[in-house]
């Protein structure tokens, strides 16, 4: 999930920084970038209807394949495509828009209790070398071929996280695990059961507090 985080703020802030070497103008390629990024906010809302993790494969893999379209007018097609460039180049923008936002939910979901803000702290480490690192690309984007470069190392990063992604669980409508040996014995047990096995602990543990406490006050 580090990993993951660190791909996702790389693509994320360098795709942002990248709009200034984009053909056509500065100021609606700006405006564009704007106006899919908040597109891309809102469709995290469809989260509780498609589950977390089809909608991530899909932004992942949607914003890859963009980023990595953009070789085509780039290298193939005239400089009155460049525009072609540009729309890929937002595919990109919006994808990984979507993904940033959801995933800080699908990370909290995975993991236990007991390590979640470990694991949420640890990722947010790699969120921030990846968003450290990503101005440097902006540097490679010189020439003709050199506008798509950038797009081409996004998409390349990208679709080999989603594709290491395809073996994360689905978290929608699961309850929150609390230990970690729950998470090793996740797939033994249904998201009903756990919930029961869940209560009764907590029933338990109740049940001890309130007999220690009755045994106290009687001393």
């Amino acid at each position: 999930m580090s990993l993951l985080r660190f791909v996702i703020s790389f693509i994320y802030y360098g795709l942002t920084i990248n709009m200034g070497k984009l053909a056509g103008n500065l100021y609606v390629n700006f405006l564009v970038g704007v106006t899919v990024e908040g597109l891309g906010y809102l469709l995290c809302f469809v989260m509780n209807k498609t589950g977390r993790k089809p909608l991530h494969l899909t932004v992942m893999f949607g914003s890859g394949f963009g980023c990595l379209l953009s070789i085509l007018p780039a290298l193939f097609l005239d400089s009155s495509y460049t525009w072609l460039l540009v729309a890929f180049a937002m595919i990109g923008k919006f994808g990984i828009s979507a993904a940033i936002g959801e995933i800080y939910i699908y990370t909290g979901e995975l993991f236990p209790t007991v390590v979640r803000s470990f694991i949420l702290g640890f990722c947010g480490v790699g969120a921030r070398v990846g968003a450290t690192l990503s101005p440097y690309i902006y540097h490679l984007a010189d020439g003709r071929f050199g506008e798509a470069l950038p797009l081409i190392i996004f998409g390349g990063s990208t679709i080999m996280v989603a594709a290491l992604s395809i073996k994360l669980p689905e978290t929608k409508g699961r309850k929150l695990l609390e230990k970690v040996k729950d998470a090793e014995h996740e797939d033994d047990i249904s998201s009903d059961e756990y919930g029961n096995q869940c209560e009764k602990e907590m029933f338990s543990t109740n049940e001890k507090l309130e007999y220690t406490s009755s045994e106290s006050s009687q001393l």
